[in-house]
């Protein structure tokens, strides 16, 4: 799978983005996986091949989504699609506002996993959090600086 990646973002440096949309259809699953799909509907609006309707990048975005209700990626590129082709600027909202609300959620969960785990660690050393903090303030400002 990873060969095909390569050979995808290949194609894509060389702007072959037609060639892109035949490779994606030509493999069994990256026909029918919402990362597949949604590379193949930012390829169909940029190919230059007469005979692909813009609509067919919507239904591919629309397809990622349904498989995977959380796929911000695809959201976000329905959402320009809707912006920017479309012009539909209420529906370009909905989907961005939908891929928001999962980046969101996914943030807070970042945070309470953060805050779970420098809790943890100031528990295991026995350290004030105060102590802790500016150790960890120090620690970062010498691993960026390199010096003492």
């Amino acid at each position: 799978m990873n060969k095909l990646i390569r050979k995808i973002e290949l194609m894509r440096k060389a702007g072959r983005y037609d060639d892109i949309v035949d490779v994606i259809n030509a493999d069994d699953y990256y026909s029918h996986c919402p990362f597949g799909l949604t590379v193949k509907g930012r390829c169909i609006q940029l190919c230059t091949r007469t005979g692909i309707r813009l609509s067919e990048a919507e239904k591919c975005f629309k397809k990622a989504i349904t498989l995977d209700p959380n796929c911000v990626e695809a959201m976000i590129e329905l959402a320009w699609f809707y912006h920017a082709i479309k012009d539909n600027p209420a529906q370009a909202r909905v989907w961005f506002n939908e891929a928001f609300q999962i980046v969101r959620s996914q943030m807070n969960e970042i945070r309470k996993g953060l805050r779970d785990v420098n809790e943890d660690y100031v528990n295991k050393k026995k350290l004030p959090l105060k102590r802790f903090v500016k150790k960890r303030h120090r620690e970062r400002v010498v691993s960026v600086s390199g010096r003492a």
